[in-house]
């Protein structure tokens, strides 16, 4: 019977504190575009999401907005769930981010 490696990871659970709401900042740019997810969490675990992307041929950027139930898993690490780190966000950047998004929601109604 062929042997072969097998990489095993465990899930640790540990309990942390939290201030809600979370606000979290996900960059996912790429070379030609810019991609920013900023995300806030609130206590009752519902989460609201605004996608801003520019493609730099254009000039308005695009909004995306998305809400729902939020949970933690076991596949993000603690800096992405926690909104800390690369991911940190104000609620000034977040509020800012969703000031754009409804300015640019409104253009459809003017």
């Amino acid at each position: 019977m062929p042997k072969i490696n097998v990489t095993v990871t465990q899930e640790v659970k540990k309990e942390v504190e939290v201030t809600f709401p979370i606000f979290r900042k996900h960059d996912c740019s790429g070379d030609d575009y810019s991609c920013v997810i900023y995300t806030s969490i609130t206590e009752d675990m519902r989460f609201h999401s605004i996608t801003k992307r520019d493609n730099y041929r254009d000039t308005d950027p695009s909004y995306e907005i998305e809400s729902g139930r939020y949970s933690f898993d076991g596949r993000s690490g603690e800096d992405y769930c926690l909104g800390k780190g690369e991911y940190a966000c104000t609620k000034a950047e977040y509020d800012e981010i969703v000031d754009g998004a409804m300015k640019h929601l409104s253009g459809f109604y003017s």
